[in-house]
């Protein structure tokens, strides 16, 4: 998170939904599927931000993929993840494996939740820890 490579891909990414937005609101609430299918974020967004950034980016990208008892768990983070939550150039979130069990919940249930999920999203978007009650 907040490095110029994910910066650039989040800006990216931003400005293609807003623009999906602006011409198919209509279509986009209607739909229960994606605007966009991984493979175009990947061919449009992702490619041309590391060939940007590939002065900074190491010989070997370095992605995680934490597995899902990892990201359920409600301890901190940082002691869960470790470094690669830091250190990575790209963390893997796969809604395949766990979408269904997200799918009925809020965004600020899933926001605002104490799972490292939650915790890992709200650091992405640089949103604050929600408050406790």
């Amino acid at each position: 998170p907040s490095t110029p490579l994910t910066e650039l891909w989040f800006n990216a990414l931003h400005g293609r939904l807003q623009r999906a937005w602006r011409s198919s609101e209509e279509t986009i609430l209607q739909s229960d599927k994606y605007p966009f299918y991984w493979q175009e974020i990947l061919r449009d967004i992702f490619v041309p931000a590391s060939r940007m950034e590939s002065s900074r980016i190491r010989k070997s990208l370095q992605a995680h993929n934490p597995p899902q008892e990892d990201l359920w768990s409600v301890e901190p983070a940082s002691a869960v993840i470790g470094s690669p939550l830091s250190e990575s150039h790209i963390f893997i979130l796969n809604n395949a494996i766990y979408g269904e069990e997200l799918e009925d919940l809020t965004r600020e249930q899933i926001l605002g939740g104490p799972a490292v999920l939650s915790q890992v999203l709200r650091l992405a978007l640089g949103l604050p820890h929600p408050k406790r009650k």
